[in-house]
């Protein structure tokens, strides 16, 4: 239905230290194409999956001492979807409204983000910082403690208040928080 061209990239932007807990900042960017799309209705606009090595991150942002293992929470900082080549005719005034769900292969809990109301006025680009790293994505958990390569799901659904006539080129861009500790052995 959708055609997408994943790219994940989560680079080091900064690590702080609190109690032997460290914060270790990450930027995940996914770039998707959109179709033309001629139904106004509620749709599925766009799905994929992307593998990332989060241990061999985590290992090369903290001069290998910290892990997966070591991974205590993962909580998304902000979200912003763009497209790339908006223009008059396409852009996100098309959509009455949009949601964007994330979720791992580890936990399928989905964790999303809303635009219950997009405005009728030319936008390039929807943000939310209102999240205020409320939404947490799962990377490790008691049943699969260690998983790597994480697959990181997305979804993205929207009612069209206007068709889509061409492919939109967008980026799901959401910086990450990873706090990470010492463990006993």
């Amino acid at each position: 239905f959708s055609f997408f061209l994943c790219i994940l990239s989560l680079s080091l932007q900064s690590c702080k230290t609190v109690n032997n807990t460290y914060a270790i900042e990450s930027d995940v960017k996914v770039k998707i194409t959109i179709p033309p799309l001629a139904d106004t209705g509620t749709l599925t606009i766009a799905t994929g999956t992307c593998s990332y090595n989060v241990d061999s991150f985590l290992l090369a942002s903290s001069n290998n001492a910290y892990g997966l293992r070591n991974l205590t929470i993962a909580r998304v900082a902000a979200l912003d979807l763009s497209m790339v080549n908006a223009n008059t005719a396409n852009n996100f005034a098309n959509f009455e409204n949009c949601r964007v769900y994330l979720y791992t292969n580890v936990d399928t809990q989905r964790t999303f983000t809303a635009w219950p109301s997009v405005p009728d006025s030319f936008a390039s680009s929807l943000t939310n910082y209102g999240i205020n790293n409320s939404l947490e994505l799962y990377l490790r958990n008691t049943q699969k403690p260690y998983t790597s390569p994480i697959v990181f799901n997305y979804s993205i659904r929207a009612k069209l208040r206007r068709p889509l006539t061409d492919s939109m080129h967008c980026i799901i861009h959401f910086p990450a928080n990873l706090l990470v500790g010492k463990t006993s052995h």
